[in-house]
Formats: C-alpha cells, sequence, structure tokens
C-alpha cells in the first residue's frame, strides 16, 4: 500500500491485526494459496503483506530453494511478520514499500499474491501494472478482496455501526473498501498484461467472541482506532448493543458470533 493509502497501522495496532484479524485472513490463505500452484523452488511475492500470512504459507511450499518476499508500506506490520515468520524456510524477506513503486526488477517472481489489500490502494491500476511488471513470463497473480458490505454481516453491521458514533467521515476509507467491483478488477487484471483471468466469490464462516469482547481489539487493528477510544462507556455499551441486535440472526447461545464473510478473488497468468 502506498503512503496515502487508507489503511495505516500506528503503535500497537499491528499486533492487534495479527491477533483479531486472523479470523478473517486465515480462512482465506488457501483460496490464494491453491490457486497460485506454487511449485517447489518457486519465487513468490506477497503484496500488502501485513504481518506475513500469505507468505508463511508460501514459505512451506516452494522449500528451501525457493525464494518467498514481503512487502507492505507499514513497518510496524513488518517487524510482527518478521517475529511470526522467523522460523520459515526458506527465510522470508521483507521490503517496506508502496505497491505502487516496488524495489524490484521486472519479470522476477513466478507467482505475485495479494491478499486483502488491493481494496485500500490509492490506485487499483497502477498497483495491477506494477505487480504485472514484477511477474515473470508464465507466472501467476492471485489477488483476493472483500466482496460488498452485504456479503459479510458481521462486517456490516460494526462499520455501519460505528459510523452512526464516530465524527463525519471516519469510516469512509473502510466502507469505501467494500465497493470495489469484482468485473471491473478483472478488467484491470487483463488491461495489465494477465492472462486466463478467473474472477470468482469465496464465502466462509467465521465464528467470533460475543461482540463487547471482539469488537475493542477489532479496532485497535484499524485506522478508526482512535476514534474509538474516544467513545466514553456509555456509547461503547450502546454500540456493542446496536451491533449485537443487528447480528440477532448469527449470534449464537453462548453469546459468540457464526457469520459469513465472503471475499472476491482475482487471479491471471503473466
Amino acid at each position: 500500500m502506498s503512503n496515502d493509502s487508507g489503511f495505516q497501522l500506528a503503535g500497537s495496532a499491528p499486533e492487534s491485526y495479527e491477533r483479531y484479524v486472523n479470523v478473517f485472513m486465515a480462512p482465506f490463505v488457501d483460496a490464494v494459496i491453491h490457486r497460485a500452484k506454487l511449485a517447489t523452488g518457486d519465487s513468490v511475492l506477497d503484496v500488502a503483506c501485513g504481518p506475513g500470512f500469505v507468505a508463511r504459507a508460501a514459505s512451506s511450499l516452494v522449500g528451501s530453494t525457493g525464494r518467498v518476499t514481503g512487502l507492505d508500506i507499514n513497518a510496524g506490520m513488518l517487524e510482527v511478520a518478521r517475529m511470526a515468520c522467523a522460523n520459515s524456510n526458506p527465510p522470508i524477506e521483507w521490503h517496506e514499500a508502496s505497491a505502487e513503486e516496488m524495489p524490484f526488477e521486472g519479470a522476477v517472481f513466478n507467482a505475485v499474491l495479494c491478499q486483502q489489500g488491493i481494496m485500500f490502494f490509492p490506485d487499483v491500476r497502477k498497483g495491477v501494472k506494477e505487480m504485472c511488471r514484477v511477474t515473470a513470463p508464465g507466472g501467476r497473480f492471485v489477488a483476493s478482496f472483500w466482496a460488498g458490505l452485504e456479503r459479510s454481516p458481521y462486517m456490516e453491521a460494526s462499520m455501519l455501526g460505528m459510523e452512526k458514533v464516530f465524527p463525519a467521515g471516519s469510516m469512509d476509507s473502510l466502507l469505501q473498501a467494500f465497493r470495489l467491483d469484482l468485473d471491473e478488477v478483472a478488467a484491470i487484471i487483463r488491461d495489465s498484461g494477465f492472462r486466463e483471468v478467473i474472477a470468482e466469490t469465496v464465502e466462509e464462516l467465521v465464528s467470533l467472541p460475543p461482540v463487547a469482547d471482539y469488537l475493542p481489539g477489532h479496532v485497535a487493528s484499524l485506522p478508526c482506532s482512535s476514534e474509538f477510544e474516544a467513545l466514553d462507556t456509555a456509547v461503547r455499551q450502546l454500540l456493542y448493543d446496536d451491533i449485537t441486535n443487528e447480528l440477532a440472526a448469527y449470534v449464537q447461545a453462548d453469546g459468540t458470533v457464526l457469520a459469513p464473510f465472503a471475499v472476491h478473488v482475482v487471479a491471471g497468468v503473466r
């Protein structure tokens, strides 16, 4: 993500991201990895890698003769990734840089992957063209990004609930990230130089703790964490109650939430 990305994290937020956002990431790692068709010895780039969810999985598949590189604009995310992936074999290389201006020569990676990142690129077309530039001929490109907000009930209830109580505009970048159109992204991928493009939607059930237990940690991993911290106790409780009521159909007897979450997946060959 570039410096003006709508998803910038500071302080302890990257650690919270690793802990709380994993529930929305882990079920979809296979969706990216499977379509990448990784083989022993492959060179893989994980773009907007965050704490390295995809890079970790790729490292176990390419073996000691392979190469895995993670790239993210956020230094805190990369620090968490280094710690989480310290024992990876091969060791993973980490680069702090924009996805739109990557510090790599052209055509050097057998697979370029991006899990739930491109929806925060300031210029999706520029980012995809840059990913195409560094993909070797015959190499694979796979990216996933959030489907519409209505496809993910917890996200819809929490994001819209927070929009009601936060200062105007605080949620704009997060809400906008759910509006990236699958067909438009597939067209961008084709126009950027990839062929054999596939575009599909993948849905999984995610299990979450009760809203009052989960939301504070989740929000701590988002750019709107300061707005949440500014809420007084009474307003926070009203927010928890509002979100829980909106999720009534998905709340289990013990208060946990079991709800679908959907991502779009696009893939192509260079």
